[in-house]
């Protein structure tokens, strides 16, 4: 018997599970921009483990930039999306 964590439920990730993280980075940007005058944020989620079997839902809208030149969403190690 063979157990692989790559069959079964997948769910999906939509604007509401990833904004919070974006602001609270967003509230730190003054700090980056101290630093580097273009700044990008790349989310990452472990598609390795049980937990990171998610995808983004391609029926939601990606969040605004907050501030960040760029955003990323980076399902390692398969794919990486650009949300803005």
């Amino acid at each position: 018997m063979t157990v692989d964590n790559s069959v079964g439920w997948r769910g999906q990730i939509g604007p509401e599970h990833i904004l919070p993280v974006i602001q609270d980075q967003a509230a730190r940007l003054a700090r980056y921009r101290s630093a580097a005058a273009r700044v990008e944020l790349l989310l990452v989620v472990d598609a390795t483990h049980e937990s990171g079997m998610v995808r983004w839902d391609p029926t939601r809208p990606y969040p605004g930039l907050h501030g960040f030149d760029a955003l990323h969403l980076y399902f390692h190690p398969e794919e990486a999306l650009r949300l803005g």
